[in-house]
């Protein structure tokens, strides 16, 4: 049985992309498989074959991504030259009580990008959840951008217009031109 930190290696090593080693990598952190330092220690001892693409997976690796379309999302903003949000903010209330919990926030212009999956819209209950935690977070000031997996998937050049949107209407000094990258892991309509 391999290790997760093996794991990680080995798809590195038979030839997984940047954006799935990332997913794969947020995964192993997020549920406590291995820590930074022993994938790292791990990636120290691979053969050549993949080390490149694993030590470079290694810088975007977070601990408490949710999801794979968490993962997902922030690579496709990275890679496309825009800041990096910080994962999985919490709000609190004025007495410091936890409020709301959010994917993708870029707290000093606040704006939040949340993925929305399927579930969000087939459960009612959700769905009407969903509707009063955005108003709430609307109310405190706050810019939502929700992405679904057609963001991802089909458009990601337009995902990535909503998101630099939603910062420059926030202020934010964004770079003159889009990196490209992006381009080669979300093929979908630039």
């Amino acid at each position: 049985m391999s290790t997760p930190e093996q794991v990680f290696c080995d798809l590195a090593t038979t030839g997984s992309n940047l954006v799935d080693l990332v997913v794969a990598g947020d995964a192993i952190l997020s549920r406590k498989l291995a820590s930074r330092s022993s994938l790292e220690a791990a990636v120290r001892r691979m053969p050549s074959a993949g080390i490149a693409v694993a030590r470079r997976a290694l810088t975007f690796l977070r601990e408490g991504v949710d999801s794979p379309m968490e993962s997902r999302l922030r690579m496709l903003l990275l890679l496309a030259g825009l800041p990096e949000p910080q994962v999985n903010v919490i709000v609190r209330s004025t007495d410091g009580s936890w409020l709301r919990r959010f994917d993708l926030c870029y707290c000093n212009s606040r704006v939040i990008v949340e993925y929305d999956g399927r579930q969000h819209a087939d459960d009612p209950g959700q769905w009407e959840s969903d509707i009063y935690r955005r108003e709430q977070l609307e109310r405190m000031g706050y810019r939502i951008v929700i992405v679904t997996a057609t963001g991802i998937y089909r458009e990601p050049g337009r995902t990535l217009d909503r998101v630099a949107e939603a910062l420059k209407l926030a202020g934010s000094e964004l770079p003159r031109r889009r990196k490209v990258e992006w381009q080669q892991y979300f093929p979908g309509q630039s």
